[in-house]
């Protein structure tokens, strides 16, 4: 009783954050503010993981289950395109990683009359490609429809080492050892559309033109028209780079200097490029957005195929240079063979920028879940708790690391996997 009454309390309070998002607010964007955000981007580098992952494969005749506690090295590349438009907003990206990984934990394996319960350890190596694709289409400044495609594929071995008591059918218990090559593929696809309202609008380059504004001209008062011209200029600098031509941080930089002198009258910054190199984030939003339409899932394991409908609705507040409040949360229906339940999730994170070089995301994600069974019998709900640190730093022009951390807390292992993931990534980025 005492943990549903924690749960409880966690989800009023996340909902009071949620309900604030209703609240009138001041628009952030002035008018003359060209909110665009183009940029094609190649990463390459080394990856760390740790994390927990189940597997569990049944049918008439066998049933296998596995809980693993995993740690992955591996290098990957990935191009990464966004297009952010008045009408459009559109983002794709492919991936590829491989490399060896170490795994330790618990298994079983049951047939007819036998069952073989073991623990160990396995070691191996994987190959990983996905791709992803969203594109919202604006009919005008609110209204849009989203059609969203994933695929993902892992090609992987793990030869495994195994001791545990083998059970036959006629009762007698026997220790044993066995050591077993697993060969695995696993694809995964899933995809969805929708209808929504609202919009998030990319302003990179407002903080952008902020943050310069105030380091350079102390003192000096900017109107929001000046800061928007500034910001529309380093937003056609950026948004017209072609990641085959390569970027040019002082070339880039003496114009942005040219048009301060030129169009403003303002002393040209001195060494402006030490900053210029920097504030290559992903798109940081302003605004508010709801969707709602049908998706499905596949995967080559159970559960296979898990069909429905969502509703999702984001929003993102921007305080100030430095913070930035997100209220996110999902209501679905799911589908799958004779099983159907509802998951809600509401996520309630901060965005710290501390500078043009880093930002640390905190944040607090619950999940409960409600298996209905064509509400013939209703199961108790399951609940999933998930604190989460995300860190990201620009350490050069080209050069990245980031840092995520979460551990979930679960009722229910059926539903959600407990335990910490942990992901450490230096990169190399060209754009």
């Amino acid at each position: 009783m005492k943990i549903v009454n924690g749960y409880s309390v966690l989800f009023f309070i996340m909902l009071l954050g949620f309900t604030s998002c209703f609240a009138s607010e001041k628009n952030t964007l002035d008018s003359i503010y060209s909110a665009r955000f183009i940029k094609q981007e190649f990463v390459s580098g080394l990856y760390v993981g740790g994390f927990n992952e189940n597997e569990e494969i049944r049918n008439d005749e066998y049933f296998n289950s596995e809980e693993l506690l995993k740690l992955n090295i591996d290098y990957f590349a990935a191009f990464r395109s966004w297009r952010y438009t008045s009408n459009i907003q559109e983002k794709y990206s492919l991936l590829f990683s491989a490399g060896p990984e170490v795994a330790n934990g618990d298994y079983e394996s049951t047939f007819p009359g036998e069952n073989y319960s073991a623990s160990g350890w396995a070691k191996g190596a994987f190959i990983k490609t996905e791709a992803n694709y969203s594109n919202r289409f604006y009919y005008d400044t609110k209204t849009f429809t989203l059609v969203s495609v994933s695929g993902k594929a892992k090609y992987g071995w793990l030869n495994k080492n195994l001791e545990g008591d083998f059970t036959n059918e006629n009762g007698q218990v026997v220790n044993e050892e066995k050591k077993i090559k697993d060969i695995r593929l696993r694809t995964f696809i899933s995809a969805k559309a929708a209808w929504g309202y609202g919009k998030l609008s990319p302003i990179n380059s407002k903080v952008i033109a902020e943050k310069l504004v105030q380091k350079y001209y102390q003192g000096r008062m900017f109107s929001p028209n000046e800061i928007a011209a500034i910001a529309n200029k380093i937003g056609e600098i950026k948004n017209n780079r072609r990641i085959n031509d390569g970027q040019n941080s002082i070339n880039e930089s003496e114009i942005v200097s040219e048009f301060l002198n030129s169009k403003l009258f303002l002393e040209s910054p001195e060494d402006l490029n030490k900053d210029w190199q920097f504030g290559e984030f992903e798109p940081r939003f302003v605004g508010r957005r709801v969707e709602i339409g049908p998706f499905f899932n596949y995967y080559n394991r159970e559960p296979d195929f898990v069909y429905g409908g969502f509703i999702d609705f984001y929003c993102h507040k921007y305080y100030n240079q430095s913070w930035t409040r997100i209220v996110n949360a999902n209501l679905s229906y799911n589908k799958y063979k004779q099983s159907d339940w509802f998951s809600f999730t509401v996520d309630f994170s901060w965005d710290y920028y501390n500078n043009l070089r880093s930002k640390l995301s905190m944040g607090i994600k619950y999940q409960p879940t409600l298996v209905v069974n064509d509400f013939e019998e209703i199961e108790p709900m399951a609940h999933s708790v998930t604190p989460y640190l995300n860190y990201f730093k620009q350490l050069s022009s080209k050069n990245r690391m980031s840092f995520k951390f979460l551990y979930r807390i679960s009722s229910n292992k059926h539903h959600f996997i407990p335990g910490p993931e942990l992901v450490l990534a230096f990169y190399k980025s060209s754009y």
